[in-house]
């Protein structure tokens, strides 16, 4: 599904367009951008506890 945002993506940076992303949103305009995302971010938390009680 992401391939078929990222050229409205592109064009719409290419034409200083505003966007703003939310949630899924903002991972796609973060890699169109060059950015990496992280798939399982508990091993690089370091100033936060892991709260098991939330997890289900």
């Amino acid at each position: 599904m992401g391939e078929i945002f990222r050229p409205v993506v592109k064009k719409a940076l290419k034409k200083t367009i505003p966007l703003i992303g939310i949630c899924r949103g903002a991972q796609l305009i973060n890699v169109v951008l060059g950015g990496s995302l992280f798939q399982d971010i508990r091993s690089l938390r370091q100033h936060t506890y892991n709260r098991p009680a939330m997890a289900s």
